[in-house]
């Protein structure tokens, strides 16, 4: 991970001024030791280059959370719930919260993204319930995701080895005699493929059968190395596909943005 340790001062212009920090001013360490009683720690997500964004956690001395946030709250009116941008922990439970980052993954990939394929899926076999009722344990674990992430999970995926699952998924649907679903073998892939293919690339250019998957990998690739899309994927995905360009804008503001921006196209689907 990328830390530096600041004062009041040195953090209200980290944010102010918005930049990305220079290599002088962060380094590649582990968080060992607590921040001094009026210093904090700043954290950055792992990355192979100097990181692009704002720091998505501060660490303080612990016991001070309270009294830090309501001092952002003033000094920071821009940055309003200040917890969108960038969560604040004690030293303690930021330790904790750290080690249970770096091991939640499914193979190598982070276990946030196969859930998030996971839950995308079964919201797809259930459009038209309530927008308020939870998605049933059963339910997901019946998805072809989940199916690819207990490969994923048991070391059993090669190469792209979800093809042969999603084959031997759908002959034990059908020799079940279950519901037919409004998705096909190959719209259930191509999610996995890009993601699968943007983790194997890990900065170097993807290589899937179009241009448009290759784009989206990309795109991917950029968050899985610097934690954010770039200028440059940013422009590839607007110019070849307009429609992003509206969810570019949503995705530069703060997390409820970023969070409706994903719930919206859901509960308008449902209606």
């Amino acid at each position: 991970m990328w830390i530096r340790r600041v004062n009041r001062k040195d953090f209200l212009s980290v944010f102010l001024d918005n930049r990305s920090p220079t290599p002088t001013e962060v380094q590649a360490v582990e968080l060992t030791t607590p921040p001094s009683e009026d210093d904090l720690v700043i954290i950055w997500p792992d990355s192979e280059r100097t990181p692009v964004a704002l720091p998505y956690l501060a660490v303080t001395r612990g016991g001070v959370e309270r009294d830090f946030l309501s001092w952002a709250w003033v000094y920071l009116p821009q940055y309003r719930p200040f917890t969108s941008f960038c969560r604040c922990l004690g030293f303690d439970m930021a330790k904790r919260y750290l080690q249970g980052s770096e091991s939640s993954s499914i193979g190598r990939i982070p276990e946030e993204q196969c859930l998030g394929l996971i839950i995308a899926e079964a919201e797809t076999y259930t459009l038209g319930r309530a927008l308020d009722k939870p998605i049933s344990p059963i339910v997901a674990a019946g998805t072809y995701s989940y199916s690819v992430t207990r490969g994923l999970a048991q070391n059993s995926l090669n190469g792209y080895g979800h093809h042969e699952i999603g084959n031997a998924w759908f002959r034990a649907r059908s020799l079940a005699r279950a519901a037919a679903l409004n998705l096909s073998n190959r719209q259930l892939e191509l999610p996995w493929t890009v993601l699968l293919e943007s983790h194997r690339a890990h900065g170097n250019a993807p290589i899937l059968p179009s241009e448009s998957l290759s784009i989206l990998a990309r795109a991917l690739t950029d968050v899985h190395v610097s934690g954010d899309i770039g200028t440059e994927g940013w422009t590839w995905l607007v110019n070849r596909i307009p429609d992003v360009q509206s969810l570019r804008v949503e995705m530069t503001g703060p997390l409820e943005n970023r969070v409706r921006a994903v719930v919206d196209p859901v509960f308008w689907t449902k209606k």
